[in-house]
């Protein structure tokens, strides 16, 4: 669950158990440790957005339930969310919301929080459809309705399953970014790690960016120098159409590109991006056609179509304040 707080770290009552390291003690607890903080690691962008958001206007981090409604009312007025609904699974009582919570305003988190326990209720809030998070790694199941508690299978001690419950908003635009073991490691090694913006299936839905550190000044603070990126995405017919649009832009980040990762999608009939239309990049396989947009210099941008994912990925080089682009399937 610390994986998923703001405030990361770990404490230990050296009278309960003798080490406070994950990695002092047998497996599976370093597998299953390092799994969750990669995750982390990969969200970072996100966390930090959702900290700026909070230094704006007071929105929690990690938040309620009932926090973000897409309808107002919604979780009071959903049935699994009253207090005589009854029992749920494994002795919760349908109402007992008080161990899941919001990361931010898309990311839903219902860690296991017992000792020995391998399966737990999740409710998922009414309103949305909910995608468990594979985190790129495998194709999107089918969505979940909202609005229903449902039994989740997540043994403690199993680091090939998944151990903690997480699922994303239908809609959500995501932004991760590659693994490091430390915040700024690919830099120090003269490499980029650009952001790539996953964006889920369903409704309509925008996102706010925030870039600032350069990590050595406060000029943010003194003197403005940050930057803000406004997501959005719609639906249009047969396709979607993604706007990346700077609303304020006194801060240049190292990175000159970004990704946009479209899951749950059939292969492309057409990718255009500031009205010029992209390349298909392929290869004999999809690591090979993955190099192949890693490696590509088009401009504005190119893309691929992984058949095992079914994804596909979108490469834009990062020259316009302002670019829409159009997939239709």
């Amino acid at each position: 669950m610390g994986a998923f707080l703001p405030w990361f770290r770990n404490h230990y009552d050296n009278y309960a158990k003798p080490y406070q390291e994950p990695y002092r003690y047998p497996e599976p607890v370093p597998t299953i440790c390092r799994k969750y903080i990669e995750i982390r690691y990969k969200l970072i962008q996100y966390i930090y957005d959702a900290m700026y958001e909070n230094s704006r206007c007071g929105k929690p981090i990690c938040r309620p339930l009932f926090m973000d409604e897409i309808k107002p009312g919604e979780f009071h007025n959903d049935p699994y969310a009253d207090d005589e609904h009854g029992w749920g699974y494994n002795g919760y009582t349908s109402n007992r919301l008080d161990d899941q919570f919001f990361l931010g305003k898309d990311i839903l988190v219902a860690p296991i929080v017992n000792p020995g326990q391998k399966s737990r209720a999740v409710y998922l809030p009414s309103g949305s459809q909910w995608y468990r998070f594979t985190d790129d790694e495998m194709p999107l199941d089918a969505p979940v309705h909202g609005g229903v508690e449902f039994d989740f299978y997540s043994p403690w001690d199993d680091p090939s399953k998944d151990n903690c419950a997480v699922y994303v908003r239908e809609g959500a635009i995501i932004p991760k970014r590659e693994l490091e073991q430390y915040i700024g490691e690919l830099y120090s090694q003269g490499k980029m790690n650009p952001v790539t913006f996953t964006v889920y299936p369903g409704r309509d839905s925008k996102y706010m960016m925030y870039l600032d550190d350069d990590g050595v000044t406060n000029s943010a603070e003194k003197e403005g120098k940050y930057r803000l990126t406004q997501i959005s995405h719609q639906g249009i017919p047969g396709g979607q159409k993604i706007r990346i649009n700077r609303t304020y832009d006194k801060f240049k980040p190292a990175e000159t590109l970004y990704y946009l990762s479209m899951p749950g999608t059939i292969t492309p009939q057409s990718v255009r991006a500031a009205g010029k239309s992209l390349q298909q990049k392929t290869g004999a396989s999809n690591e090979e056609a993955a190099k192949a947009l890693a490696d590509s210099k088009d401009t504005p941008g190119a893309y691929y179509y992984n058949n095992y994912l079914n994804t596909t990925f979108i490469k834009i080089f990062d020259t316009s304040t302002d670019i829409t682009v159009e997939v239709v399937f």
